[in-house]
């Protein structure tokens, strides 16, 4: 049996970024400002007034093709990421990343974590993930070892790193493949952050920072490692 441990638990945080998130929305809806009908020219988050001179952490996925991947490989790039503080400095402090998984090649969605009959599992391949500073090399958050979390989904990053208003951060979700070998000829493998709410930051008073995920990996990702 499979022990699952979680090395850091943030759950008042989340419920705090929620709850603040949904005050601001009402709030925003009573005094007439907020728009849920999308700008066809402008697009939904500049509907809401997330643009210039609003604060926001603006995060977009950035890789794109196949890469392939042997059991053993260390250091295999899981995909890029670009963060931007925008109006304010803010801290990130929760980045949960859902680990995608295919074991009979098709042109259909990825499971979540789990798929196929046999089954391939990603938290069984995937070890040691991290997110470096693509710029310095430095590990901003991780190590996290998905065999050990108690979610079998998603990679869950919660050390703090600050950023700086206006500051850009290329950051690499990096990962270690285990010895075993993939089910048949090859499994393929992908990350993706699922919904905005998996990314957590704030202001320095403790404020939450609304988070506008603008781009995505998707499902079928549009980035994927293959396992061979």
């Amino acid at each position: 049996m499979k022990m699952r441990l979680k090395t850091k638990l943030k759950i008042d945080t989340k419920v705090a970024v929620a709850l603040a998130a949904g005050a601001v929305v009402l709030a925003a809806a009573a005094a007439g400002g907020f728009s849920f009908k999308k700008d066809a020219k402008r697009g939904f988050f500049a509907t809401q007034g997330y643009s210039s001179g609003r604060t926001y952490l603006d995060v977009r996925f950035g890789s794109s093709g196949a890469i392939k991947a042997q059991p053993g490989d260390t250091g295999v790039v899981m995909g890029e990421y670009k963060l931007k503080a925008v109006g304010t400095d803010l801290t990130v402090s929760d980045f949960n990343v859902g680990m995608l998984v295919q074991d009979v090649p098709s042109s259909a969605p990825f499971g979540l974590g789990i798929d196929g009959p046999l089954p391939v599992e990603a938290d069984e391949h995937l070890s040691e993930c991290v997110l470096i500073d693509s710029n310095t090399g430095n590990t901003m958050m991780g190590p996290v070892y998905p065999s050990l979390s108690t979610s079998s989904t998603h990679l869950l990053f919660t050390d703090d790193f600050y950023m700086t208003q206006g500051q850009t951060l290329k950051l690499s979700l990096e990962c270690n493949f285990n010895g075993f070998p993939p089910n048949g000829n090859e499994d393929r493998f992908a990350v993706d952050i699922l919904t905005r709410t998996d990314v957590t930051a704030v202001d320095p008073s403790s404020s939450p920072v609304w988070v506008a995920l603008t781009t995505s990996n998707g499902n079928p990702p549009n980035y994927q490692v293959v396992l061979k």
